[in-house]
């Protein structure tokens, strides 16, 4: 067998100096050389390892060291031989926006190499998510891992970094927070909220929008159970919701239905939810998912558009009945009329005759107020003073009120002119005094006053609508017990 030896030659000297000879020193090697060697294998192999992981693989002498090994992933994305990777070049090859991320890797980096060695294995840094450029100028997303190795007797080793490329997994994740910030915003937009309820583990999710609608925060409604939730329901509407999710999971029906729910305010919210029901593969209900409407707004349009063919509806009777009542009339006041004009009538008899013609005149105005309720009496405003006009309509007002309220104008010590058709104002005025009278202890007291108002821009934009300037002003007041809440939303009606 051959054997490797390490020999040195020196020349022997005499004891007067001269060269006496050679002297040869020879050292078997032979296991040496043979380690050396295996050593060699075992990094080619080692490179060919790393060279086929598709991660780029580096190996520094510390966090102000150059770069000693790059993979072959490493190579081709930068395209340049590690000797040009200095220390002040590294930060080159980081997107500036992330130099921040960098250099708090790279100080923790230091902080684990200074740290005392142990038998624990090294700790892994990371993963951090950082955008370098590549050989072509551009950028791509990688996630950076380090780990930091010792050398014997605990001296500050060298750092292992490795660096996934994840360009097109971020690019995923970007577009999808962009569409679901879209779908968040379209939702928002719409008043539509999603809810998911994961029936196998009686759990619910809501999404930004649907906690919107409800006026609601995540940690209340996630604290809740599903029965819990269904307590959020207007009590009238519990049953109904109950029954439909029931059918929708047994029967697999679509869940379709309305309902109000209550916000913490106090207000109701009126929704409208549509969804259906996932099932495993064996038939079991996995999931509801549902979309939820906010259609408050829908219901109280809906309601006033009812209330408005009521009001219509009602509006045609009345002006129907006011037609074939003032052909009566015009028989009455033609036939006394003609009584009347007969001459000679005195007496008992004439004060009765005068005392019909005026309750007929009076019936007369109030089929005026009819027609005009029944939008087939125009309005004719005219110049009048509302001093006088109200004192007149006073004294119509205080036989028709009787002896339990007691009526008063306090006018204003001007004239208060405003175009005003009177037939409207008697009516309204009316009505009033006859809910005063209603609402009052007998011995009740109703002041009506006249007065002028200067409302410059905030009182008029107060008022909803109305114009600065100079305006007359009308206004009733009892002494009763005031309007209730519910009653009050009704008061122009």
């Amino acid at each position: 067998t051959l054997d490797w030896v390490r020999g040195e030659i020196d020349r022997g000297r005499t004891a007067t100096g001269d060269v006496g000879g050679l002297v040869i020193f020879s050292e078997r090697i032979t296991e040496r050389k043979r380690l050396e060697q295996d050593l060699r294998e075992r990094e080619s192999r080692m490179h060919l390892l790393f060279d086929a992981v598709p991660h780029m693989i580096t190996v520094l002498e510390s966090t102000v060291g150059g770069v000693t090994y790059a993979n072959a992933t490493w190579r081709k994305y930068y395209g340049h031989d590690i000797a040009a990777v200095t220390p002040e070049a590294r930060m080159k090859l980081v997107h500036p926006d992330d130099h921040r991320t960098a250099l708090l890797l790279r100080d923790a980096v230091a902080a684990e190499l200074q740290r005392p060695a142990s038998d624990a294995e090294p700790r892994i840094l990371g993963p951090h998510m950082i955008r370098m450029y590549g050989k072509d100028g551009s950028y791509r997303w990688f996630s950076v891992q380090t780990s930091c190795v010792h050398a014997h007797g605990g001296r500050p080793g060298f750092v292992i970094a490795t660096a996934t490329d994840v360009h097109a997994l971020k690019q995923s994740e970007d577009s999808l927070s962009e569409a679901q910030a879209r779908l968040q915003a379209a939702l928002r937009a719409g008043g539509i909220g999603l809810l998911v309820w994961e029936v196998p583990a009686a759990r619910i999710r809501w999404d930004e929008s649907l906690l919107r609608v409800l006026g609601r925060t995540r940690d209340d409604v996630e604290s809740r159970s599903v029965a819990d939730v269904l307590q959020l329901v207007h009590e009238d509407d519990r049953e109904l919701v109950y029954a439909a999710g029931a059918r929708a999971l047994e029967r697999g029906d679509p869940l379709e239905l309305e309902c109000r729910v209550l916000r913490p305010d106090g207000s109701v919210a009126c929704l409208a939810v549509k969804g259906c029901a996932e099932r495993h593969a064996q038939g079991q209900p996995l999931r509801m998912i549902a979309a939820v409407v906010d259609i408050t707004e829908r219901k109280q349009l809906e309601a006033e558009i009812l209330q408005a063919q009521k009001m219509d509806a009602i509006g045609q009777l009345a002006g129907g009945i006011a037609h074939d009542f003032n052909n009566l009339l015009t028989i009455i006041l033609g036939q006394l009329s003609l009584l009347q004009l007969e001459g000679n009538v005195s007496g008992p008899l004439g004060s009765a005759l005068q005392d019909i013609h005026e309750a007929a005149d009076r019936a007369a105005a109030l089929t005026r107020q009819l027609l005009a309720f029944g939008r087939r009496h125009l309005m004719q405003a005219r110049a009048a003073d509302l001093n006088v006009l109200v004192g007149e309509t006073l004294k119509m007002l205080r036989r028709i009120v009787g002896e339990n309220i007691t009526l008063e104008l306090q006018p204003a010590s001007e004239p208060v002119i405003a175009r005003v058709d009177a037939t409207m104002l008697s009516q309204l005025l009316l009505n009033l005094t006859m809910n005063a009278r209603d609402a009052t202890e007998r011995g009740g007291r109703c002041v009506i006053r006249t007065s002028i108002h200067d409302l410059d821009e905030a009182a008029a934009a107060r008022l909803g609508g109305t114009k600065p300037g100079r305006w007359a002003c009308v206004s009733v007041e009892d002494s009763g017990a005031g309007i209730a809440p519910e009653v009050l939303l009704h008061v122009f009606e």
